[in-house]
């Protein structure tokens, strides 16, 4: 066989068996049609009661409540149904100044925006209509299939196109066993008004898709029983998907693509940039939380409390929009990955456990560089 042919063979089944570990993908956009009308303000309020009931009584609704009304989210950033159809019928009916919940008050601007340019959103709605698949398939290529923590993905994963009722950039939810995906169309062109006059931006919005779809395909074998391991996985977790997945920098500016830019929306990235600079300083009350936590577990308000608080995961409170969870992950394993190795960095994300004690060889390394003799010229 000729060295050409032998080539294609090769790249065939190459091929192939990344086809193999390629995730399925169920689509579901009938909420963008269902949801359309809650943003018509040209509508009788009869006609707006029985729009608004037809979406909130949709079956992806219902996992979109039960993920946000967990008593695991602080009170702050709690939504029932309850809480989004009267924060609905305010908006209806001009009262805004009646919106008091911190979660209802942060996603205000994105429905009040809405509502004044519902020309814009039903443009965004059918964009997604016509483009969600190849934004899927090229967020799937840029996976790290390379890598060993990355596990084939045999089930399909649902994705769901939604007016989001906590103003969430895309989450991962899991329900009976299915793996979902929820994308706020709203949010598609970022969390701001500046940021809205432009069309989404199709790099960011496969890079948030490369963040989600990464919670799923990592093949973590830590189970987590505790708070404090709880803390360990969370941090590795969105560390490595905010690097492969928003390629962002540590505090020194590295980065998983040195060449390629930030893919966040421009407010996350300004966000990012001015808050990475305090990571370092905040992995040792991170790692001592951590094991205060795996020693005795918290009660559940004392934890949600310390979350908060401590900025550790973002809330309309602390108004930020990525906890420095994400951001003391990123810091820890991209230090590892250039100072101990790929293998190590691999490691961590096979066994996110294992973080504490790379991070603790990391620092014996540099105890015993500075403790060197240094040599004579």
């Amino acid at each position: 066989m000729q060295l050409a042919s032998i080539f294609l063979v090769v790249l065939f089944i190459a091929s192939n068996i990344h086809a193999a570990n390629n995730p399925t993908f169920i689509f579901h956009t009938d909420l963008l049609d269902i949801g359309l009308p809650i943003f018509d303000i040209s509508l009788k309020p009869s006609e707006h009661d029985v729009a608004l009931d037809k979406y909130l009584s949709h079956p992806m609704m219902q996992i979109a409540f039960t993920r946000y009304s967990s008593l695991s989210r602080p009170p702050e950033s709690r939504v029932d149904r309850k809480l989004y159809s009267d924060f609905i019928h305010k908006l209806w009916a001009d009262n805004e100044n009646q919106i008091a919940h911190p979660r209802m008050q942060y996603i205000l601007p994105h429905y009040k925006w809405g509502m004044m340019h519902l020309t814009t959103v039903k443009a965004d709605s059918e964009l997604v209509k016509k483009q969600f698949r190849i934004w899927f398939n090229t967020a799937v290529e840029q996976l790290p299939w390379q890598g060993n923590f990355i596990r084939a993905s045999t089930d399909p994963i649902h994705i769901v196109f939604l007016f989001d009722p906590g103003g969430s950039f895309p989450w991962v939810t899991e329900s009976s066993g299915v793996e979902y995906i929820f994308v706020d169309v709203l949010q598609l062109r970022g969390p701001g008004d500046t940021n809205r006059e432009s069309p989404p931006d199709i790099d960011i919005t496969t890079g948030l898709l490369v963040h989600e779809l990464f919670h799923i395909v990592q093949n973590d074998s830590n189970k987590p029983n505790n708070a404090g391991q709880w803390l360990i996985q969370s941090a590795v977790a969105e560390g490595a998907a905010c690097l492969y997945g928003n390629n962002v920098p540590d505090s020194r500016g590295q980065k998983i693509l040195p060449k390629k830019p930030i893919r966040f929306p421009q407010a996350i990235t300004d966000e990012w940039l001015r808050e990475i600079l305090s990571a370092p300083a905040q992995i040792k009350p991170f790692l001592t939380l951590a094991s205060e936590w795996s020693k005795k577990q918290p009660k559940d308000e004392e934890k949600l409390e310390m979350l908060t608080k401590g900025k550790w995961v973002a809330t309309p409170g602390n108004k930020l929009y990525i906890g420095n969870i994400y951001r003391v992950g990123a810091e820890m394993l991209l230090k590892i990955k250039g100072e101990l190795g790929e293998k190590a960095f691999a490691d961590i994300l096979s066994h996110s456990n294992k973080l504490p004690e790379y991070w603790s060889k990391l620092e014996d390394m540099h105890k015993q560089v500075k403790s060197s003799p240094v040599a004579a010229p």
